[in-house]
């Protein structure tokens, strides 16, 4: 369960893509009624589709139980990315064009899809799918990142994002130049939601994982997805609110896109230095030393004095006594030299994750601060 804390991206990294849970087709013909219907269907990108269920239901993830027409022509090789919140994925295997004024129709081409009564769908009714993007605003940092979300998220929380990122990319505009160029983004949900509506990290629904914050971006994926909560610390919605999530998620993006393109051989240094505090035993029994991505990760939250900090002043499996700038130039000074080769070492994010808000009771031996 450690891996699940905070960064979404080792998780998906080393469990690969969890998308909708397999169920073995009902071989039998349903004994319920003819009366479970869509009450929604969207699209929600140019590429996948959104039906709502007015139900719970299950065996929803063979794509041949679905027929998607789009302008009269019928799509071959849909595939099923997600099931949860009575809601169903489709991914078509490539954009629509002018999906704004295309025609989407969409049914059920057998009885598969039952609830547990074992009622059924109408196998005759075709429903028109209507143009509502899950993106609905969007605010472009001053490097060039754009931060994107749904009505539901305040416009502030975008432009705070926008101005963390500004200041993470302030002293390397080269790597945010390679980040923009590979497409990188950052997507927010709001509190309402889970992390798996984002469109792009859909495909990575596990309901055992839901309190994943963030996933971090990577060439394959370069969208950066965050809780709003977090950003805005919310105490009551945010599953982490003393460890700053747009830091280390937007820390992996930095790390595999921009800095992977733009300098290989400080790409390089990364892994040596991590090699490095590994071999000289520090860090050990934390979430941070378990791979050069989530050192990485940590490392840029704890530079900004976004990292969290065990409960009781120990190294507890997770996390450490060391959680800020001034700490891990003390604990760990061959990290703390890499860092601000990338970082700049003479600002801060602003409230709510400034310094002076920085939770900070133990020094680096463990021992409480008076």
């Amino acid at each position: 369960m450690k891996r699940k804390y905070i960064a979404g991206f080792c998780f998906a990294l080393i469990f690969g893509t969890f998308g909708v849970n397999a169920e073995e087709k009902p071989q039998t013909d349903p004994t319920g009624e003819k009366e479970i219907e869509w009450i929604r269907q969207s699209l929600i990108t140019g590429r996948e589709i959104e039906l709502e269920f007015d139900r719970d239901v299950k065996y929803t993830e063979d794509p041949k139980t679905y027929e998607v027409v789009v302008n009269g022509d019928a799509i071959e090789e849909v595939s099923v990315i997600s099931y949860f919140d009575n809601m169903v994925t489709l991914r078509l295997p490539k954009e629509i064009e002018d999906p704004e004024h295309a025609v989407i129709e969409v049914s059920v081409t057998d009885e598969s899809v039952r609830d547990e009564e074992d009622n059924y769908m109408d196998t005759e009714k075709t429903y028109e799918v209507s143009y509502q993007l899950y993106y609905t605003k969007e605010y472009t940092s001053k490097c060039g990142i754009k931060i994107k979300a749904c009505d539901l998220v305040e416009d502030n929380t975008l432009k705070y994002t926008a101005d963390v990122v500004d200041i993470m990319a302030s002293k390397r505009p080269e790597v945010a130049e390679a980040l923009v160029s590979a497409g990188a983004d950052i997507a927010l949900y709001p509190k309402e939601q889970n992390i798996y509506y984002i469109p792009e990290h859909r495909e990575f629904y596990d309901p055992e994982a839901m309190t994943i914050e963030g996933f971090g971006g990577t060439l394959e994926i370069p969208t950066t997805s965050l809780a709003a909560a977090n950003i805005e610390r919310d105490r009551e919605y945010a599953q982490y609110p003393d460890a700053n999530v747009l830091a280390h998620e937007f820390g992996h993006a930095f790390h595999l896109i921009g800095i992977k393109l733009a300098d290989p051989e400080l790409f390089d240094e990364i892994q040596k230095t991590y090699d490095q505090v590994v071999e000289e035993g520090l860090w050990q029994n934390t979430y941070l030393i378990s791979s050069v991505e989530e050192y990485f990760g940590q490392l840029s939250a704890c530079w900004f004095e976004g990292l969290d900090e065990s409960s009781d002043g120990s190294f507890n499996g997770v996390l450490a006594p060391v959680n800020t700038r001034e700490e891990l130039k003390e604990y760990d000074k061959a990290s703390y030299e890499l860092l601000q080769k990338i970082y700049p070492d003479d600002v801060y994010f602003g409230s709510p994750w400034s310094k002076e808000e920085a939770k900070d009771h133990f020094d680096i031996e463990g021992n409480e601060r008076e």
